[in-house]
């Protein structure tokens, strides 16, 4: 019978720019159906992409391939008896990258000393060393050069002269390359003194030097004398070699004494450590060293050696070593380095100064006037050093989300939201950010406006006599701009021979003179804002009133 289709498929990773080819190699039954998906969208043969099938190999080959080309494939492969389906991802190959960069050094001759840098990127990956622009080859004893787990290491066992310059690490691939440059800087120790003082002050005095126990002469390199009952070793340009067992030897006829002494290299008793500080503050960096004198003590700050100034002031007493920083600015935040040298060599210590930047707002949220129902935001940019705490309050509550509050915050910014405002809702909302440097705030002042209310409402209903003159008044409470209009039996009443309107404190007043039975109605004042409005109405019956005289008496009519 017929066999299911089956195939064996890979992942890639192509160059950019390249052509990337997807195989799958079938076994089963013909013939087959097979269908090639692109993140499950079919892929047509087309210039992009090209479709092939020869014997038991289906082939998608991506022509050109970029970042658009970037995703999970599938082939579907079918035959009478069933169908099986496959994915696998294609992704750009990365080109190298320093995931940490060689570092320079300073090395004392006769020392060893090792650059290094990490990389990262699509293998495989090849590494070549350069010095001056030369590629370094394997026939200098004194250098090895590694590439493993991702480290790319250059060992110089025994440093000389010739080492000192700038070195050069390629780290390459089918993507592309990376260059990372450090210099190696050459230590050449200064003039070593040795001084040791007689207890007397005798004539013919013999002194004698020895180094290990061989005696020293006075030459090019070593000078020796003897004043002012003084005995001096002087070491030129002192190196590794020099870190040893000094012996002194005076005589006379009489007799001879000695002495010994042994130059120390540094080391630091006490370390740097992280130093944290304000803008616009003084901090100290401050470690300890012991070591045979004289000792020379250099600051850097990121790899640069720091010069002294206004702002730098270093100092070295009584075997502590400060850097005092005055004034500090932002850009002041690195990595500080206190090396110490003598004679024997020199010893290093690192810590982190971080200068905090107290917040700041750079954005200030701004007093609103809504109406009611209105959704309210207030907003807040500021900067500074993190983290930085958000707080906000009104008055002097602190609010939290819940209910109509809603605070949203990031790194920042931060704003708050009042939602469906109403008049008792008006008030003073202050954001306040605060870190370790300090603490800063600033307030809006949010008015809901209030919608206007009658107070003093107009008579529900008044008996008038026609031919007189009557007036109705009311007042209102509210936030202005207040309008108010006036209507009888639903038709609005201008100012006329008739009527008289007249507002006065938010008391709206509607005269009418010689009122007549057609004065007979219902009046309505409506006062109206942005905030909302409010209606009060009054009732009118004008009575008419008429008199005749007969034989016998006077008689009133009165007509409603």
């Amino acid at each position: 019978g017929a066999n299911v289709p089956a195939f064996f498929f890979l992942h890639i990773e192509a160059v950019k720019g390249a052509v990337a080819q997807l195989d799958c190699k079938i076994t089963g039954t013909a013939p087959f159906e097979i269908t090639w998906l692109k993140n499950k969208k079919p892929i047509a043969s087309d210039q992009k992409y090209k479709l092939m099938s020869q014997d038991s190999i289906a082939r998608l080959e991506i022509q050109s391939f970029d970042t658009t080309d970037i995703g999970d494939y599938q082939c579907v492969i079918s035959n009478d008896v069933g169908k099986v389906i496959t994915k696998a991802t294609a992704k750009l190959k990365d080109p190298p990258t320093f995931s940490k960069r060689v570092e320079s050094v300073t090395a004392v001759l006769g020392n060893t000393v090792k650059l290094q840098g990490m990389i990262k990127g699509s293998t495989p990956i090849t590494v070549k060393w350069m010095k001056d622009s030369e590629i370094l080859r394997d026939d200098d004893p004194n250098i090895k050069m590694l590439f493993e787990n991702n480290v790319a290491s250059l060992l110089i066992t025994t440093v000389a002269i010739s080492h000192g310059g700038k070195y050069s690490c390629q780290a390459e691939n089918e993507a592309g390359q990376q260059k990372c440059e450090a210099t190696l800087t050459l230590f050449m120790p200064k003039l070593f003194i040795l001084k040791i003082v007689l207890s007397q002050n005798l004539p013919d005095l013999r002194v004698k030097w020895f180094k290990d126990g061989k005696e020293m002469i006075s030459g090019r390199k070593y000078k020796i004398t003897l004043k002012d009952n003084i005995a001096t070793l002087k070491i030129l340009a002192a190196e590794k070699g020099d870190t040893c067992e000094y012996k002194m030897e005076v005589s006379n006829k009489v007799g001879k004494d000695q002495c010994t002494y042994r130059t120390m290299p540094p080391a630091f008793t006490k370390s740097l450590k992280r130093v944290d500080g304000n803008i616009g503050n003084d901090v100290f960096m401050d470690c300890k060293v012991s070591g045979s004198q004289p000792m020379t003590i250099t600051w850097f700050k990121d790899d640069q050696e720091v010069v002294s100034g206004a702002r730098f002031q270093p100092e070295f007493k009584e075997s502590s070593a400060i850097l005092r920083i005055t004034c500090l600015e932002k850009a002041d935040s690195g990595v500080y380095k206190c090396r110490a040298t003598n004679s024997a060599g020199f010893k290093e210590t690192s810590g982190t100064l971080y200068v905090r930047e107290p917040p700041a707002f750079t954005v200030k949220p701004d007093n609103q006037d809504v109406i009611p129902g209105t959704t309210v935001s207030f907003r807040a940019a500021f900067t500074g050093t993190g983290p930085l705490t958000v707080k906000w309050f009104r008055e002097e509550k602190e609010i939290i989300t819940g209910g109509t509050y809603f605070i949203k915050k990031d790194a920042s910014s931060s704003s708050l939201e009042l939602h469906s405002v109403k008049p008792t809702d008006s008030s003073k909302y202050t954001c306040q950010v605060s870190n370790d440097a300090g603490k800063v705030d600033c307030t809006a002042v949010l008015f809901v406006k209030e919608p206007p209310t009658f107070v003093r409402k107009l008579e529900a209903t008044k008996l008038i006599t026609s031919g007189d003159s009557h007036r109705l008044e009311c007042k209102v409470n509210g936030s202005p701009v207040i309008s108010f209009k006036w209507f009888k039996d639903e038709m609005e009443i201008s100012t006329s021979t008739k009527y008289t309107i007249t507002l006065i404190d938010l008391v709206a007043i509607l005269e009418i003179v010689n009122c007549t039975v057609e004065d007979s109605g219902d009046y309505v004042c409506v006062a109206s804002s942005e905030a909302g409005s409010d209606r009060c109405t009054s009732t009118w019956l004008v009575r008419l009133e008429k008199c005749y005289i007969n034989e016998n008496a006077v008689h009133y009519i009165i007509l409603y």
